[in-house]
């Protein structure tokens, strides 16, 4: 499999939201499970394919408007060792390891000297909400898939239903 049919599967997944008035973090979360289906389905070859033409890319960058929600989607492959120290998010983003590891700090919410540490290997994922305080590391040698929901709309945008 190549890298562009596999970004076109998960662009195909945002065409059958399956819950009614969702907020961004199910749909999120809906998602995380089917991409984690997805590649657990695909043979080790087309996984190492698709590592590869990462690797080569370094990023890649996909944008999907589906329902008046816009999605960023990122495949990105860290040479070295990356470290985010103490950041808000500004949006919610779902993030799932193809490749390597990335080890999360994620804050409480009132007190930030209590969190919980989490990592995510290939075929595990986590989705964080917009506001949430964390720190990461990402190892050398780590592709990563992250998919970005623009929180810019209404209300009214997310009276979602499958049809």
């Amino acid at each position: 499999m190549e890298l562009q049919n596999f970004t076109e599967d998960i662009s195909n997944f945002f065409s059958d939201i399956e819950l009614k008035k969702p907020n961004l973090v199910h749909i999120l979360e809906n998602y995380r499970e089917k991409i984690i289906e997805k590649l657990r389905t695909l043979k080790k070859d087309d996984l190492m394919n698709i590592n590869l033409e990462i690797k080569r890319n370094i990023k890649t960058i996909k944008k999907i408007t589906f329902k008046n929600i816009k999605f960023d989607i990122f495949l990105h492959h860290h040479e070295k060792n990356q470290v985010i120290d103490k950041t808000k998010t500004n949006f919610n983003f779902l993030e799932i390891a193809l490749n390597g590891r990335k080890d999360y700090k994620i804050f409480d919410k009132y007190d930030n000297s209590r969190f919980i540490n989490y990592k995510i290997i290939p075929f595990y994922g986590v989705v964080l909400s917009s506001e949430t305080i964390f720190s990461s590391k990402i190892n050398n040698n780590s592709s990563i898939l992250t998919i970005n929901v623009d929180n810019n709309f209404g209300k009214d945008d997310l009276n979602i239903e499958r049809k």
